[in-house]
């Protein structure tokens, strides 16, 4: 039986130690690389997708591969889609391994407040893929989305 969670962690599914190592490195969030709670504040699936059908789990946010099929049973409130194709929610708008720019290309729901499409620039991480560093600045803006310029309050 898996433990109950109060959703503040990340799951990530899937991906190779480099990118784990690396997460440990820049993230202050708890996470796992195995479904050992039944909810998550996020859900990262690897570019490569991934199975996991025989646990269902809770999650805030999942982010995935724009073109590669899941299989797995996850109950979400938020889709956001991850890659270079214009049609992800996460993407990069321009990149060279010293300097891109990361982009959300539609709106987020984040409760009371919406993340307005915006572009940020920012030094990709060498030892990761595109898709992993799309990944790595999604996370970073879900989990601390203080940026007043992509914030509408909802309420106001």
């Amino acid at each position: 039986m898996m433990k109950k969670n109060n959703g503040s962690k990340i799951l990530f599914l899937d991906f190779r130690s480099e990118f784990i190592k690396v997460m440990s490195e820049k993230i202050t969030l708890p996470f796992s690389t195995s479904p050992d709670s039944d909810s998550y504040s996020i859900v990262a699936i690897d570019e490569s997708g991934c199975v996991v059908e025989s646990i269902s789990i809770n999650a805030n946010y999942v982010l995935c591969p724009h073109s590669t099929p899941c299989r797995c049973n996850i109950c979400c409130n938020n889709i956001i889609s991850c890659g270079m194709s214009s049609k992800s929610t996460f993407g990069l708008s321009s990149t060279n391994m010293e300097r891109s720019m990361f982009s959300v290309n539609r709106a987020i729901n984040l409760g009371k407040e919406i993340m307005l499409p915006f572009e940020e620039p920012f030094k990709p991480d060498k030892r990761l893929t595109l898709y992993e560093n799309i990944i790595l600045q999604g996370i970073e803006k879900l989990s601390s989305p203080s940026f007043e310029k992509i914030l509408y309050n909802r309420e106001n």
